[in-house]
């Protein structure tokens, strides 16, 4: 049987509803849930770790942070730990929170990119996308925590 149009998605629970409070299948408070978010950003740190460690010039010309290829190493080696943490590690939860903290670290190095111009530009750019991953990463680490105090 076809479901009614006028049925909407939400009253058929066909998507996680990430801000309810109930916890049924079809919830973002599902383990399986967790699980399956904690292993996308294990992904997303080693791919973003990979590149910072693989090519750290250009990683530090497209983020705004020309020179400090250091720094942007740096920042690889912790993603890469972060993202083998999440892969590979039973308890998730104090790597998502690793993940928090280290977004926290990448958002103050933006904010006090002394670039100008172009490179001011693209600092800007870098620390929007970086909020918008933190956002990821702040939702996981809480949700987990929510769970595994229920626990």
């Amino acid at each position: 049987m076809v479901p009614d149009a006028s049925e909407s998605m939400r009253e058929r629970r066909d998507f996680p509803d990430a801000w309810s409070d109930g916890y049924d299948a079809a919830d973002a408070t599902d383990p399986g849930y967790d699980g399956w978010l904690s292993q996308r950003l294990g992904w997303l740190s080693m791919a973003l770790g990979l590149g910072a460690l693989a090519a750290p010039r250009a990683v530090a010309q497209l983020t705004g942070l020309n020179g400090r290829h250091g720094l942007i190493r740096t920042v690889g080696a912790r993603e890469m730990a972060s993202g083998i943490g999440l892969l590979t590690m039973t308890a998730k939860t104090p790597w998502l929170w690793a993940r928090v903290i280290g977004d926290a670290m990448d958002l103050a190095v933006l904010g006090l990119a002394s670039g100008r111009g172009r490179a001011r530009q693209r600092a800007v750019v870098s620390a929007v996308v970086v909020a918008a991953i933190a956002a990821a990463d702040v939702f996981a680490a809480y949700r987990a925590s929510r769970l595994e105090a229920e626990d």
